[in-house]
């Protein structure tokens, strides 16, 4: 079973009542930090020269959205090592 990101970033930022990040920083929480827990940071958690560049294109910038509005972000495309590995297909193809 897939685990949805956006709800768990969802959930950090609009944690009534206890500190709550901003967008940016509970995505770079799941960036960075991921890849820094996982001791990969020299070649994962962010896009630059040789890294892997593995990233998702979305349909909106999730930073514009409310919180109750990030689970509905679309994929458009992922890239793993920098390469098109899947692009959603074109309504009504």
């Amino acid at each position: 079973e897939s685990v949805n990101p956006w709800l768990g970033i969802r959930a950090a930022i609009s944690r009534a009542g206890m500190e709550q990040l901003t967008v940016a920083e509970a995505l770079r929480a799941y960036t960075r930090g991921a890849a820094f827990a996982a001791f990969a940071e020299a070649h994962q958690g962010t896009l630059r020269p040789g890294a892997f560049a593995d990233f998702l294109v979305l349909d909106k910038d999730p930073r514009s959205l409310k919180p109750a509005d990030l689970a509905e972000l679309v994929p458009e495309a992922t890239f793993v090592g920098g390469e098109a590995t899947w692009k959603r297909p074109e309504k009504g193809k």
